[in-house]
């Protein structure tokens, strides 16, 4: 919770508050984005290839920062980064770290407990039952 409060950037949806419930349900409080899916938002500007290579660049800056911060996603895909629009450009904002782990400084990966995340996004390692250790290239490779 700490590193992901510690997030400030632009393509990456603010985190006012995050806890547990009485029952032991974790939380999160992030700011509201109008937008649509990146899916959605993509196919709505199908003929226009430079704003959307410009919004992916923006969303790898944004997971860049959040790596930055020490923290993994886990479960990139386009139903978790959502896009409005403002000033005439397309704003991205990544969305749900319910499954995000943090990285210690100075380690390289970290040790999960199984697969998580969202089986068509995930990295081949990430996939593994045994909690096999992932780094920060698993969310590339969901990028991709």
């Amino acid at each position: 919770r700490q590193a992901l409060a510690q997030m400030s950037h632009p393509a990456i949806a603010r985190i006012f508050d995050a806890g547990a419930l009485p029952d032991g349900a974790m939380f999160f409080a992030m700011e509201y984005i109008d937008g649509r899916t990146l899916d959605a938002a993509f196919r709505a500007r199908s003929g226009e290839v430079v704003r959307v290579v410009r919004t992916l660049l923006r969303i790898c800056r944004g997971v860049q920062h959040a790596h930055q911060k020490g923290v993994i996603h886990r479960d990139l895909k386009p139903a978790n980064i959502l896009v409005a629009e403002g000033d005439g450009d397309l704003q991205p904002k990544i969305i749900d770290f319910g499954v995000a782990i943090g990285m210690a400084p100075g380690v390289s990966s970290a040790q999960t407990d199984g697969a998580i995340g969202t089986r068509a996004y995930m990295a081949p390692e990430q996939a593994q039952p045994d909690g096999s250790l992932i780094d920060a290239r698993a969310d590339v490779y969901a990028l991709g």
